[in-house]
C-alpha cells in the first residue's frame, strides 16, 4: 500500500511539475541541456512497479485483474543522457483507462546531487473506449539528491530525494 500511495503522489507531483512548468523558460530545450559524465553507480535502468490489493472481475470470463497499478523507469547513460518512463492503468467498468509518460533529456551529477534536463517530454492518456490524447510538456531543470544502497535481498535500490526531505522510490536496479 505504501508504494501504491507513492507512486500515485508521485504522479501528481510530476503532473504538476510538467503543467506548471509549461508557463517557465526554456531551458529545457536549450543546446547546453545535455549531461555529463555520470557515476557507474547510477548508471542502468531503475525500476518501481505496483499494483492495487483491489481487483476488477469480469462476470462472464471470471478473469480478475488489479484494479489499477503501474510503473515508472529511470534510465541513465554514462554519457549523460537519462530516460524516464512512467505507465498507470486503471480499470473503470468496461475501460482500461492508460496514461503513459515518456521524458528524455540530459542528466548531469555533482556529488550527492543529480540534475534532470529535459529535452523532450510526451504524454498520451487513452481511456480504452475510443478516446485517446498525447500531449507535448516542456520541464524545467528538476534536481534531487540521491542515495543508492543495497535493497535488503541482494540488489541494489535508487532513492531520490526532495529539497524538503521527501523521497521517491525505492527504484530496483534492473
Amino acid at each position: 500500500m505504501r508504494a501504491i500511495r507513492k507512486l500515485l503522489s508521485l504522479t501528481v507531483a510530476l503532473s504538476l511539475v510538467l503543467l506548471g512548468s509549461a508557463c517557465g523558460g526554456n531551458e529545457a530545450t536549450d543546446p547546453g541541456s545535455e549531461g555529463g559524465s555520470v557515476p557507474a553507480a547510477l548508471v542502468g535502468s531503475w525500476n518501481i512497479a505496483t499494483a492495487s490489493q483491489g481487483e476488477v472481475c469480469d462476470p462472464l470470463s471470471r478473469v480478475c485483474r488489479p484494479a489499477f497499478g503501474g510503473s515508472e523507469t529511470y534510465q541513465f547513460s554514462r554519457a549523460g543522457k537519462f530516460t524516464y518512463t512512467r505507465h498507470l492503468e486503471s480499470i473503470f467498468g468496461a475501460c482500461t483507462e492508460t496514461a503513459d509518460l515518456y521524458v528524455t533529456g540530459g542528466v548531469s551529477v555533482a556529488d550527492t546531487t543529480i540534475t534532470l534536463r529535459t529535452t523532450s517530454a510526451v504524454g498520451r492518456t487513452d481511456d480504452g473506449c475510443g478516446h485517446t490524447k498525447e500531449e507535448t510538456y516542456e520541464v524545467l531543470p528538476t534536481t534531487y539528491g540521491w542515495i543508492v544502497e543495497p535493497d535488503g535481498h541482494g540488489g541494489t535500490e535508487l532513492l531520490l530525494q526532495h529539497d524538503d526531505g521527501t523521497l521517491e522510490g525505492p527504484y530496483q536496479f534492473k
